[in-house]
């Protein structure tokens, strides 16, 4: 963490000095656009975040990172998807049957008629 820190200092550095040497519009170098693209990537921080942290708004991170998607600049861009660690449930060791719902949750050693009457009396 530390060390992404110090990245995320010096990057704001040059984005601060690039940002004061240019006029009305500012254009940022391709060396930097590409090295606060590869800290997205590395850092395990969310896109809005390590914008932040260099100075940046979200809206030119992303689209920093769609261009370098692009043109194949940058390869090693990480994908980052929020999962929920859970422990493994050992399943019961019961007659019936077993329902699964969408949402994870689970009864089991539901009897035929007890299942019949769930569904309404289907036969």
């Amino acid at each position: 963490m530390q060390n992404t820190k110090k990245q995320a200092a010096a990057l704001r550095q040059r984005v601060l000095r690039e940002r004061s040497s240019s006029g009305l519009r500012v254009r940022f170098s391709k060396a930097l656009r590409g090295d606060v693209v590869e800290f997205v990537g590395s850092s395990g921080l969310s896109r809005a975040e390590s914008g932040r942290l260099v100075g940046l708004s979200d809206n030119v991170v992303g689209r920093w990172l769609r261009g370098a998607k692009g043109n194949g600049s940058v390869s090693n861009v990480a994908r980052l998807q929020r999962v929920k660690v859970v422990e493994q449930i050992p399943r019961a060791t019961t007659s019936g049957f077993t329902l699964t719902f969408p949402s994870g949750a689970r009864v089991d050693g539901i009897e035929f008629e007890q299942l019949r009457a769930l569904l309404g009396g289907a036969t």
